[in-house]
């Protein structure tokens, strides 16, 4: 049956499919990660139809995906199984890939300028082209890898030849001790925004998509992501360049020019629209409104109404190497008074730990749902002042991880 398939399609079309694996085997690859809501989506959709780049659209999860197959000994039947894959628990949704009206979160069925536009690969040519790929290769995460983007570029007529990187939206960093298994050497670019600007749009953003997101795990796990920001990252590469979402809407020829020049690639006209397969893009649902490309307010600190004073001072005092790093507003002259006044502050409750436990404990009628809220929102409590105190430590003894970021010399 693969054999038969694989004359059929070779009549159709003279491909060197081995000699484009190798193309693919050679090239850098470079994987996005996130650390909140730091726009790794927009960057990816400024990517889109860029000439000299491979990539599988949007955010997906290989290696995820690759444990839990059930056919890979049917070549076939493995494929059909990748394309049809779809998990609410890690948001991946393959089949969107190929009819993108079927991922809803990310509006991609609202596409073009008047948002009712949608595309489609053609899933036959996909499974074809892997088919010929795959048919006299060992069976594994890597190959197949290199096979889905190497077929999803040549069904949506990608010149193979021409790519310079293969881009992969991994999303999360705890992805990559897989990914280095099979790819040792590998570049991250690592999406960044202000802290506290991405603390409250995780929150309220979430909050409005999916109100069982607003609890004191979701927040301290926010929270906690948002202070390590890249430094996870370290444990698999240090190849670790950090874009800020703030210059990439402020000063984007500046950044994307970076970007460009990082990997010898042609800054393309395509760059500065943000759209999927060549439909312009709106933002995802969470964002609660459409937006229109560029922000030029992105600075705006929204956060204000949001956190106590006693919030921003402890965020300001941890962070305040980083916050300086990338140079972002400091509202309080920091001075070392606050080594002793941080240690009481550091115990009391934050703002939004008080309302998303009154929330839930409203929200839950019976005695022992509302232990439980009391019981979740106190170790939750405690997990967040240990994760203080380890910042703190790192902050006095200079440990705090400083990334490289785009554009960096436009603030020294």
């Amino acid at each position: 049956m693969i054999d038969r398939l694989k004359r059929v399609c070779l009549k159709e079309i003279d491909i060197d499919y081995n000699g484009l694996f190798r193309h693919l085997e050679d090239l850098r690859k470079v994987l996005l990660v996130t650390t909140g809501r730091t726009g790794s989506d927009f960057f990816q959709s400024l990517l889109d139809g860029h000439s000299e780049i491979l990539q599988f659209t949007g955010m997906w999860k290989h290696h995820w995906w690759w444990k839990q197959a059930k056919c890979k000994e049917n070549l076939p039947d493995l494929i059909n199984e990748f394309i049809w894959y779809t998990c609410s628990f890690t948001f991946c949704n393959h089949i969107a890939k190929f009819k993108s009206c079927y991922n809803k979160q990310e509006r991609w069925g609202q596409l073009g300028a008047n948002k009712n536009e949608s595309f489609e690969v053609d899933m036959d040519t996909f499974k074809n082209h892997m088919l010929n790929i795959l048919t006299d290769k060992e069976s594994n995460s890597k190959n197949f890898f290199l096979a889905v983007n190497l077929a999803y570029g040549l069904t949506t007529g990608v010149d193979i030849k021409k790519t310079k990187i293969i881009f992969y939206h991994i999303h999360h960093f705890e992805r990559l001790k897989d990914f280095k298994e099979d790819f040792p050497d590998f570049d991250i670019i690592c999406t960044v925004r202000e802290p506290r600007n991405t603390l409250v749009s995780g929150i309220e953003h979430w909050k409005k998509y999916d109100i069982n997101t607003y609890n004191s795990r979701f927040f301290y796990q926010l929270l906690k992501r948002i202070f390590e920001e890249s430094e996870p990252i370290l444990q698999d590469t240090g190849n670790i360049k950090t874009l800020k979402l703030e210059d990439l809407h402020l000063f984007s020829k500046e950044t994307l020019s970076e970007f460009c020049q990082m990997y010898n690639l042609e800054l393309e006209n395509c760059m500065f629209e943000s759209s999927y397969h060549g439909k312009k893009w709106w933002g995802d649902v969470l964002s609660g409104k459409y937006l229109d490309g560029f922000n030029k307010d992105i600075n705006e600190r929204k956060w204000r109404d949001k956190l106590f004073f006693y919030d921003n001072l402890l965020i300001e005092f941890i962070l305040e190497d980083r916050l300086r790093h990338y140079g972002y507003f400091i509202e309080n002259k920091i001075s070392r008074i606050y080594l002793i006044l941080i240690w009481f502050l550091v115990f009391l409750p934050m703002k939004y730990e008080l309302k998303i436990l009154a929330y839930n404990f409203r929200s839950n009628r019976t005695a022992n749902a509302k232990l439980l809220v009391l019981c979740k929102g106190w170790g939750f409590y405690i997990l967040r002042i240990l994760l203080y105190f380890k910042f703190i430590l790192k902050k006095v003894t200079k440990k705090i991880f400083l990334a490289d970021f785009f554009i960096q010399e436009k603030y020294r």
